[in-house]
């Protein structure tokens, strides 16, 4: 999956860019979004480019598909951006647990 992401980061024609990433986001699964995430840094780091947007949308991803890890993760990193969209993916599939973390924190 992170060679997929990979993939569409560097996908030059924006149609299938977006079509690139809307499968490997449908693939997210508690085993392989941490290693979605790392696409993120490498590209970054070889390549200079953030995709914030996209990143973005993968923490919303994961918030669907991860619950809390994914929330606690993006909180511990002091990503504010990442932390509320991770949040509002779990709010979206799991609102009474997502809202009973938010009242106990």
């Amino acid at each position: 999956m992170r060679r997929q992401l990979l993939l569409a980061l560097r996908e030059p024609n924006l149609t299938e860019r977006v079509l690139l990433l809307a499968a490997a986001m449908q693939k997210l699964s508690p085993e392989n979004w941490r290693g979605m995430l790392a696409a993120f840094a490498e590209e970054k780091q070889r390549h200079g480019r953030p995709h914030n947007d996209v990143r973005l949308l993968l923490a919303q991803r994961a918030g669907e598909v991860v619950g809390v890890d994914a929330v606690r993760h993006f909180l511990g990193g002091d990503d504010p951006e990442a932390t509320r969209a991770a949040l509002t993916g779990w709010a979206i599939k799991n609102p009474a647990a997502a809202l009973a973390w938010l009242g106990n924190e």
